[in-house]
């Protein structure tokens, strides 16, 4: 059996850090993308970590348990549309800002270890520094 783990019936949009509850002694979750592709998530524990890429749009998901050899099990839950929640930072688009952010920092942290004044363009490049 599958099931959505703390017995909810569905999930919402957007949510993250979700569990797949599995006792089907299966060790992946398979969640199907289109009819060619899906995405194996590892059983660890009798749960499943639902990528949290997949609760970006509302709708309908369908996931196979998976044995090694044969699927043993199908399970379907719903997502709920609501808004996107402020500082939700796991879109593509978001992750990449983030990563940005996060190397213009190292930088800065960086070149004020060796300089005393410096100046760091959008890209992230050194533009001048100040010696005293």
């Amino acid at each position: 059996m599958i099931r959505l783990n703390d017995g909810k019936t569905f999930l919402w949009q957007w949510d993250v850090d979700q569990y797949l509850e599995v006792d089907t002694g299966a060790a992946q979750v398979h969640f199907k993308l289109n009819a060619q592709n899906a995405i194996s998530v590892e059983v660890v524990d009798g749960r499943a970590r639902i990528p949290d890429e997949l609760l970006q749009k509302a709708g309908s998901l369908l996931c196979y348990t998976y044995d090694g050899d044969a699927t043993v099990s199908s399970f379907q839950f719903g997502v709920k549309p609501r808004p996107k929640p402020p500082g939700y930072a796991y879109t593509e688009t978001d992750r990449k800002s983030w990563e940005a952010l996060e190397g213009r920092i190292t930088l800065l942290e960086e070149a004020a270890q060796r300089k005393p004044a410096f100046s760091i363009n959008e890209a992230g490049h050194l533009l001048y520094t100040i010696d005293e």
